[in-house]
């Protein structure tokens, strides 16, 4: 065999395995151990080195873990505050699965904006934006919501949804992704099983921003919901994934690609070197 082929089949080698292990899944979907995280807010769990509170200056009056789960009440006489809830301080890598209980306690009929009601909402590394919501509408009345934003030169973003008519008090919502796709899935209940609303392209680059809110849309009217359980699947958490923001055009099996073709090519090399030193 030739210098050239061998180098060649060890390059092809080394690209050939970072592309076959850039993902845990298997070919039905399901996700490996690598990332897991349960909080279950009805046992009373809330681990802050994973979450944070957000909702205002003193977020603390309105989420508060109760008999209810984490219990977040947006009142109509802060109309300004148009959202609370808790965020994820890690970054998911991989496939995912992301999963939330919730039940509604009270939820005023929206006036105006884009619903008021529960969220799960994430963002990549290039800020592309994605929803699963259970919210009422003005003109929409009760709904299950997909949406799905992608960021605009100037800073917005063109967004797209679907919606079904929904009128559970208590359910679930998931966002779930497999290779580049995205699926928008929801339960009517807490005991029902999931069917997808809706899918999306995605692509595969980390999840740095993955927020769970109760959200008014822009309408100042009372919303008082509780997320009960979360779990999260994943190939991967990890922190240092964040620090993608400063490079969104390159995602990580990329990176990793071109490491194993710079390793198999210092590999060929090498062979070449020693190949030549043993036909003198």
């Amino acid at each position: 065999m030739s210098y050239l082929n061998r180098f060649l089949m060890m390059t092809g080698i080394g690209f050939f395995f970072v592309i076959s292990s850039a993902t845990n899944a298997d070919e039905n979907g399901n996700i490996g151990p690598q990332g897991k995280l349960v909080q279950d807010f009805l046992k009373g769990e809330f681990d802050t080195s994973k979450f944070n509170l957000m909702g205002g200056i003193t977020p603390t009056q309105t989420c508060r873990l109760d008999d209810k789960g984490l219990h977040i009440t947006l009142p109509s006489d802060k109309p300004k505050l148009d959202n609370a809830g808790i965020t994820f301080r890690e970054a998911i890598v991989g496939d995912f699965e992301v999963t939330a209980t919730f039940s509604i306690i009270e939820l005023e009929t929206s006036q105006k904006g884009t619903g008021v009601g529960l969220a799960i909402s994430m963002r990549d590394t290039s800020r592309d934006w994605a929803t699963i919501q259970r919210v009422n509408q003005q003109r929409g009345g009760n709904l299950f919501v997909a949406h799905r934003g992608i960021p605009q030169a100037d800073g917005s973003y063109n967004s797209s949804h679907k919606s079904i008519e929904s009128e559970t008090m208590v359910g679930a919502l998931r966002l779930r992704r497999n290779g580049g796709k995205l699926f928008y899935e929801v339960a009517e209940s807490a005991d029902s099983p999931f069917f997808t609303i809706w899918e999306s392209n995605y692509g595969t680059r980390p999840i740095v921003d993955l927020v769970f809110e109760a959200k008014r849309g822009g309408s100042p009217t009372t919303v008082d919901v509780a997320w009960e359980k979360i779990s999260l699947k994943a190939d991967a958490i990890s922190t240092k994934e964040k620090a993608q923001k400063t490079n969104p055009k390159w995602p990580l099996w990329t990176s990793a690609s071109a490491a194993a073709l710079l390793v198999a090519a210092a590999c060929g090399g090498i062979w070449v070197w020693y190949s030549k030193r043993q036909s003198r």
